[in-house]
């Protein structure tokens, strides 16, 4: 079960569990306090998010919206530009930072076989003519 209480400093809402006991809580401006639920002061000003994420109830259309709203060309690039950085200093990184990368590769390659198979079984019994592709 969550609660959803507003931040007292810059009043965004923030999400966080009730069930797991004291827990510290972040909000994005860096205002930090201590969740307990045994505390009665913790439900003012707040309500309870018995459902899940209020993103789930959302139509597929506004999610478009909001994906192409909030796609910024920048932060793409500057992915890129991290890609390019771990590629180049590959033998830098930790173990862990090699696998995953090493993993993201061959998942890749192997989408882009499974997608190029796809290709071949679909468009191979299209025939121009009298011959057969």
């Amino acid at each position: 079960m969550f609660l959803i209480k507003p931040c007292p400093s810059c009043k965004r809402k923030i999400r966080f569990p009730i069930d797991k006991g004291k827990i510290k809580v972040n909000c994005i401006c860096g205002y930090e306090f201590i969740a307990d639920p045994d505390d009665p002061d913790i439900y003012r000003d707040s309500r309870f998010d018995l459902k899940g994420s209020e993103k789930s109830k959302r139509k597929i259309a506004e999610r478009i919206k909001s994906f192409y709203r909030d796609l910024d060309i920048n932060r793409i690039i500057n992915r890129i530009y991290d890609l390019k950085y771990k590629f180049q200093n590959f033998r830098l990184l930790p173990a862990s930072e090699q696998r995953r990368l090493i993993m993201s590769l061959v998942s890749l390659f192997i989408l882009m076989l499974i997608i190029i198979y796809f290709f071949r079984i679909i468009f191979a019994n299209e025939t121009v003519g009298d011959h057969i592709l």
